[in-house]
């Protein structure tokens, strides 16, 4: 049995070898990522934006009318509809045509009554968030050569090298196969 664990040191030991050799640094250098991230802005302005006066009819027929019946215009709008209505048409034809000009010209003139005079201008402060995008660089790395003995090696670290310092290396030997 010892003379298998000796056999298979040996064996390993012959396949590879290691011996510490210095290098001197040549030049360190940063290796940079381009990032980019948005940036929240809030952005506010002032606009000016129109007051309305209501127009609706405020005297004794606008009341009764806008108690429950619509506006004056409305009230007016169905008189006017009603007569030119009772123009068109004969007999049952007739009576038709009216209710439908009462009826069509009511709403023409309700409408007119929510149609509102702009009386003015006010400030009103509105905002809104907008994006900007920005990019930065980020060091992410360090790549260093070094030359041992006449040989350029590089590598990549966490660690900038300055140049002209002293680098160790285990140089490791292996039997090709």
């Amino acid at each position: 049995m010892k003379k298998i664990i000796g056999l298979a040191m040996l064996c390993a030991a012959s396949a590879a070898s290691a011996e510490v050799v210095v290098g001197t640094v040549v030049s360190s250098t940063g290796n940079y990522q381009t990032t980019t991230r948005q940036i929240p802005q809030q952005v506010c302005n002032v606009e000016m934006v129109p007051v309305y006066s209501d127009r609706r009819s405020k005297g004794v027929t606008g009341a009764i009318v806008e108690g429950g019946f619509g506006s004056t215009e409305g009230m007016v709008g169905g008189i006017v509809g009603g007569v030119i209505g009772s123009q068109i048409g004969e007999g049952r034809g007739k009576d038709a045509a009216t209710v439908a000009g009462v009826l069509i010209g009511s709403q023409i003139g309700n409408e007119r009554a929510r149609e509102n005079d702009v009386v003015g201008y006010r400030e009103v402060q509105r905002c809104s968030t907008r994006y900007s995008t920005e990019s930065y660089e980020k060091l992410v790395s360090f790549t260093t050569t070094v030359d041992v003995d006449g040989t350029s090696i590089s590598f990549t670290g966490p660690r900038k090298y300055s140049q002209g310092e002293s680098v160790r290396f285990n140089k490791r030997y292996t039997i090709a196969q």
